[in-house]
């Protein structure tokens, strides 16, 4: 049997990919650095019976819920996936990777 690793996964056990990801996000998204905890949304992909407009209310109704006092949401949706709108309260980000984003988050959620 031979064991390989998972290359993404070890990606992020790298201290210094790790650090220099999180200057990449910083540096585009300086807003992130404000001192509140960062909360990653990065949801896979599924199919529901209500389309993205139901993952959509989802998102909406999440973001809501986060205190922005003292955290910041960060949503960064599946490839596939375009919101229809801006989500209140929250930062959406398309333009990176998720696991880029893994440097900024002190909580990263999925999709149950």
């Amino acid at each position: 049997m031979l064991v390989y690793p998972l290359p993404r996964v070890d990606l992020i056990t790298r201290k210094e990919y790790v650090e220099k990801s999180r200057e990449k996000v910083l540096k585009a998204y300086p807003e992130l650095n404000d001192g509140r905890k960062v909360i990653l949304y990065a949801p896979t992909f599924r199919r529901s019976d209500g389309g993205e407009a139901d993952n959509e209310g989802f998102i909406k109704a999440f973001a809501a819920a986060v205190d922005e006092k003292t955290c910041r949401l960060v949503i960064r949706p599946h490839p596939i996936i375009r919101l229809s709108s801006d989500v209140e309260g929250a930062t959406v980000i398309y333009d990176m990777e998720s696991i880029e984003l893994l440097g900024v988050g002190k909580q990263l959620l999925g999709h149950p």
